[in-house]
């Protein structure tokens, strides 16, 4: 994993540490104009100015709840694609985050219980949800030792069986709190991990804690890890999927897409 023609279908690469430093700092964005399939028009700066294919499309309301129905309707036609979720900071196995993050469970159980239930109550089994990161809670590896391996084998078959029972394609950006190597994230059931953020659909940036990007970029970070931390408001080119913002659901691409457009946030 982590090999870049190794990559899923979706087309997603992980970032090394010099293109993320270059994509997050650097003031100066390529041309993409020369890109056919490039939808914007970029001045000699790489500066986004306008759209190659202006859309004819009727204007979206900027209600989304009026657009619900119809979203929902289009998802229960088995002739519509599968969909992209994204979803963060879980923290399965985590008693101690519920008081922290004054989160509605009355325990860790009943935190499993409700985030599987809401997870499957939004997701189906054909689509993809990406956790950008803390998944679960181990213990720390550091601490292990012939008296604790039970602790360890525990929270392997709990881990294992919370993503058995969560519907879709389980793709993981690994977070500070996923100290389990890659290999063992993928044996307990994730398709895809990365330890590096990546790059999803040629403009969203997923990573797990929040990068700073400049306002002329043409790409938009979905981050978690500062949970509900009111110092982190989503801006025009970032925004937090921590459950605490997210109803505890995982919230799809195509809701993402239509904040973005319509600057609802």
């Amino acid at each position: 994993m982590g090999e870049r023609n190794d990559m899923p279908s979706w087309g997603g690469y992980t970032l090394s540490e010099i293109e993320l430093k270059s994509k997050c700092e650097c003031s100066y964005t390529p041309n993409f104009s020369s890109n056919p399939d490039c939808p914007y028009e970029t001045d000699d700066f790489g500066n986004i100015i306008g759209n190659k294919f202006p859309s004819t499309a009727e204007e979206p309301s900027t209600d989304f709840n009026k657009n619900v129905e119809q979203i929902n309707s289009e998802k229960s036609n088995s002739s519509i694609k599968p969909m992209t979720f994204f979803i963060a900071d879980t923290h399965f196995n985590h008693t101690n985050i519920i008081e922290y993050c004054n989160r509605p469970f009355i325990s860790s159980e009943d935190q499993t219980n409700k985030l599987i239930e809401k997870w499957n109550s939004t997701v189906k089994d054909e689509d993809t949800v990406f956790v950008l990161g803390d998944f679960f809670f181990f213990y720390n590896p550091k601490e292990w030792n012939e008296n604790n391996v039970h602790k360890f084998v525990n929270e392997t078959n709990e881990c294992t069986r919370i993503l058995s029972q969560l519907k879709g394609h389980k793709h993981l950006i690994k977070g500070n709190h996923d100290v389990r190597s890659d290999k063992q994230y993928a044996e307990m059931g994730f398709e895809f991990v990365s330890p590096y953020p990546i790059i999803y659909d040629d403009f969203f940036i997923l990573s797990h804690e929040p990068l700073l990007l400049s306002s002329t970029t043409p790409y938009f970070n979905l981050y978690g890890h500062v949970h509900n931390d009111p110092r982190f408001e989503d801006t025009s080119t970032s925004k937090c999927v921590s459950v605490e913002r997210i109803h505890y659901t995982p919230v799809s691409l195509e809701r993402l897409r239509f904040e973005i457009d319509t600057w609802i946030f």
